[in-house]
Order: structure tokens, then C-alpha cells, then sequence
């Protein structure tokens, strides 16, 4: 413990003046931490937790949502199987989709969404989405594109997805097809509604090589109906959308800059959407991550970079609007070198869900909300970026 307010971090309010315990020195602010408003250094153990959420073997696939009371749903899509756990990590219930068939799922290509209530639900794999509840079977329909993420958002469900749509498979044809687009609206049945946020202009090899360097994470606050995305290659950017998916707000890292690079063979992946001709063609890329996901709860976005162009390590960033940039940064110091890859958000803490397939989650409390809000302006501004 080694903070004032009883938490595992290291933890500073800069906006309010620091904040260390009674009777310790004021941590001295690290480079990474030099922009932002408050900040803290979150140790994630390497041994297996004591909650029922904690204790599952982690397996590459497997999806997690939230609901608006903080539930964490955590969907198999090889078994159709849920197991649902409060916001704690106690396990509440399980359920398997009816008439559920297996779907092999690549954690980059794939989403998994809930409504506020828990009631309604959906899944995407590559271009295959599927929209379901408890007591109803799927129905599933396609897009001829990569989704890189999901939200459900009233009768309407938001597809990530990256830039391009799948073209001929004829010998000689393009396979692949420039889409400006990174955000779709569907129905619940596959109805098309509309196309939202176009890509940055850039360059690459070929139209499939550039759209997987301009994929989006997607999280839809259920309290708000506001819609985050953040860019996962080349730059760090957050940006607010309406529900329509306008943009209302953004804001971009003046120091974050991740570079692209064209290297090595075709991914596996791409058997079965293309033609072999396509998949000897395509040239892959080299790539880091910036950002892994996105998480909204109340009025607030949380953003989990990955390690390197943010930080060398692993943070959650907090924003309270986009114009200011994030107002906290919470490193997260992982014991045994575990990568993460999806977010959990309560009032009190996070939790981390592994990128590959092996480990599990796990819980780590940290400073809540409403100790974070008092250094939060609530309207953003202009301001330098971090």
C-alpha cells in the first residue's frame, strides 16, 4: 500500500497538488506521466486470483462484454457458451446460445457486445456477425469486410471494421476494394443504415495492407449513448461520435507516432476469404499497437494502449472528453509479462483479459471515479496534447 487512500499504486493528483501517504515523500513524476493530470502505477499480480472470474483458463477467442450495471459476460464462440459474473468477479450464471454452431475466432478480427439490460447480444468473427439473445437463436449475416470491433447501440448495431471490402475472386481480379469508411450501422438482421468516419489518407502496398495499419477499437457508453473510437496503428487518437457517427470531438498525441512496416508472409487468417493468388500477393505488414481497447462508463472513455509507443509498458488512460487528452494515466506494472488485450471498467477498478491464449484474468483495484472526477474538467478544451 502506497498511496494515503488505501490503494496498490503509487498515485498523484497533479491538478490538485500531490497526494502521496501522510508521513511518506511525493513520488517523483515519471516521464511517461509528464502531461497528465493525475497518475499511478497499478501492480498486476503474476499468480492466479481468488475470484470466480479469475480462475478461468484463458483461451484465444474468448470475447468479453459489460452491461450498464458493470456485469461482466464472458462468450465462447466455439461452445456458444456465456458465463456471466457480477462486477466483483463472482460467477452469477451460464447459459449456451441456442443452436449455437462453432465459429473459429481471430481476437483482432472479432467483437462481443451487450446492451445495458444484458438482454440483447452480439458477436462478430472476420466479416460473420451474429445477433442473439437467451432465449432466441441467432441470426447471422455477413459483410465483406474485416470487423475489428462491435456496440449495440439502441436497435442498431456498430461495426469497426477496416477500410476495405472484398472484391472479385477470379483469377486476375482485385481481391480487395478501397472502402473510406471505418464505421457501419447495421440492423439486427444485417439491414444496412449507413457508413461513418473515413480513414486517413495514407499509403501502403496494396488496399488490404494499408486497411489493417487503420482499424478502430469501438466502445459505446450505455449511460450516454456516446460513441468512442481509437485508432489502434500509426497514431494515438481518440475521437467522440454522435450516434449517427459524426464527429463531435477528437483529440490526437503530438508525441505518439508508430511507424509501419511491410515485411514477412501471409497470415493464415486470410484461407478461405481470398484467393490463393490474393494470399501470395498480399504483402504483410509489421505494425505496433497503440491501442488495445476501449472501454465508456458514465461520462468517461478508458483507452488500454499497448506497450511500447505509448509507454514501454502497458496504460490505461483516462479521458473525461477528448479535447484535453487523457486526464489520468494508470501504468500497469505485470508481473509475469502478460500481453492484455480486452478491458473491463467498474467504479473501482479494472479488469484485464489476456491477448493470447494462455494465463487469466485479473482484477486490479485502483483510485475510483470520484476521486479521479475532482482533477477532471468536465468540458473539453484545447489544449497541448500529451
Amino acid at each position: 500500500m502506497r498511496s494515503g487512500f488505501g490503494f496498490p499504486v503509487i498515485l498523484c493528483l497533479g491538478a490538485l497538488g500531490a497526494a502521496p501517504a501522510i508521513g511518506q515523500p511525493e513520488p517523483v513524476r515519471p516521464a511517461w506521466a509528464a502531461s497528465v493530470r493525475g497518475w499511478g502505477e497499478l501492480e498486476v499480480p503474476a499468480k492466479v486470483g481468488k475470484r470466480d472470474l479469475e480462475r478461468i483458463d484463458w483461451q484465444s477467442g474468448l470475447a468479453v462484454a459489460q452491461d450498464g450495471h458493470d456485469n461482466v459476460y464472458v462468450f465462447s464462440p466455439g461452445t456458444g457458451l456465456v458465463r456471466v459474473f457480477a462486477p466483483n468477479g463472482d460467477k452469477r450464471d451460464e447459459w449456451r446460445v441456442e443452436r449455437w454452431e462453432p465459429v473459429d475466432a481471430v481476437a483482432i478480427f472479432s467483437g462481443f457486445a451487450t446492451d445495458a439490460r444484458g438482454d440483447a447480444f452480439a458477436f462478430a468473427s472476420r466479416g460473420r456477425v451474429f445477433t442473439f439473445s437467451r432465449e432466441e437463436v441467432p441470426e447471422r449475416f455477413e459483410v465483406p469486410t474485416f470487423v475489428t470491433g462491435l456496440a449495440l447501440l439502441g436497435d442498431e448495431v456498430l461495426l469497426a471494421r477496416i477500410p476495405m471490402q472484398f472484391g472479385a475472386r477470379e483469377p486476375g481480379k482485385d481481391p480487395f476494394l478501397r472502402k473510406e469508411c471505418l464505421l457501419s450501422r447495421v440492423g439486427a438482421k444485417g439491414e444496412a443504415l449507413g457508413d461513418a468516419l473515413a480513414p486517413d489518407k495514407a499509403e501502403g502496398t496494396d488496399a488490404f495492407s494499408l486497411a489493417m495499419t487503420q482499424d478502430i477499437a469501438l466502445a459505446v457508453d450505455k449511460e450516454t449513448s456516446a460513441v468512442w473510437v481509437a485508432d489502434r496503428h500509426r497514431v494515438y487518437r481518440l475521437r467522440r461520435l454522435s450516434s449517427g457517427g459524426h464527429v463531435e470531438s477528437e483529440w490526437s498525441s503530438d508525441r505518439v507516432k508508430a511507424g509501419v512496416q511491410t515485411e514477412g508472409e501471409a497470415p493464415a487468417a486470410l484461407e478461405g476469404y481470398i484467393t490463393k493468388d490474393a494470399v501470395r500477393g498480399y504483402r504483410p505488414i509489421k505494425a505496433p499497437m497503440v491501442v488495445r481497447a476501449v472501454a465508456a462508463r458514465r461520462g468517461l472513455a478508458y483507452v488500454l494502449t499497448g506497450a511500447g509507443p505509448v509507454a514501454e509498458f502497458q496504460v490505461v488512460d483516462v479521458f473525461s472528453g477528448v479535447g484535453d487528452g487523457p486526464a489520468w494515466r494508470l501504468a500497469l506494472r505485470v508481473a509475469d509479462g502478460t500481453t492484455y488485450g480486452q478491458l473491463g471498467v467498474t467504479e473501482n477498478g479494472f479488469w484485464l483479459f489476456p491477448a493470447g491464449s494462455s494465463g487469466h484474468p485479473h482484477w486490479v483495484e485502483r483510485v475510483p471515479d470520484s476521486v479521479m472526477e475532482q482533477s477532471m474538467p468536465r468540458e473539453a478544451s484545447q489544449s497541448a496534447a500529451p
